[in-house]
């Protein structure tokens, strides 16, 4: 009971965390190409960060489901398996066991949040970098790809790259390289290539 309140306690931090990566990782990836997307974003927008991007990609957000479950299934093993040699590798204290539960029990949570954090600041930093990076690199060797299309509602057909879109605003990059900002209300339809939306 104790542990499961523990947790509990931890998941309203845990979220607040993530929001606060997801505000790193879109102010990172933007801020490349020219745009500061907290000035186009609400609070919805901020508060939804890390739901919308971990849900945006069905491989990664698999991996991150199953290494959290993997990571408490680990602390719970160690629990269990605290005077194994092998524990030591995760602890890294001999005099582990010396201690009282209440100060073992402080240093699970320790390593619990440590594993975790290791690995989300990994993923959402690094996707911000590695993406944002990489679309500055193309606009400047002049090697993007404008396979999107946007009609807006006046029935003006766009193409372009689509950066990426919050609850109020669309993102892209014309074909003559010009970063445009659009409301969602001023667009009618979006084709992704491969796939296609329609705003209903």
């Amino acid at each position: 009971m104790k542990n499961l309140e523990k947790t509990s306690q931890l998941l309203p931090l845990a979220y607040l965390f993530l929001i606060v990566l997801g505000i790193f990782k879109e102010t990172i990836y933007y801020s490349q190409v020219g745009i500061n997307i907290m000035e186009y974003s609400s609070i919805t927008d901020v508060i939804l960060s890390p739901i919308a991007e971990l849900t945006s990609n069905i491989a990664a957000f698999t991996f991150c489901v199953l290494y959290t479950l993997l990571v408490f299934y680990l602390i719970t093993l160690l629990k269990k398996h605290s005077h194994k040699k092998w524990a030591y590798y995760f602890t890294n204290d001999k005099n582990f066991n010396s201690y009282s539960e209440e100060v073992k029990e402080e240093k699970y949570t320790s390593l619990l949040i440590a594993l975790l954090a290791s690995v989300y600041v990994g993923y959402f930093i690094g996707f911000g970098i590695f993406h944002g990076k990489k679309i500055s690199e193309q606009l400047a060797k002049n090697t993007l790809q404008y396979e999107d299309v946007l009609t807006l509602s006046n029935g003006t057909t766009i193409k372009c790259h689509i950066l990426g879109s919050n609850s109020q605003y669309y993102f892209y990059i014309k074909s003559n390289k010009t970063i445009e900002i659009s409301t969602i209300g001023t667009i009618s339809t979006i084709i992704n290539k491969p796939e296609i939306k329609n705003k209903n």
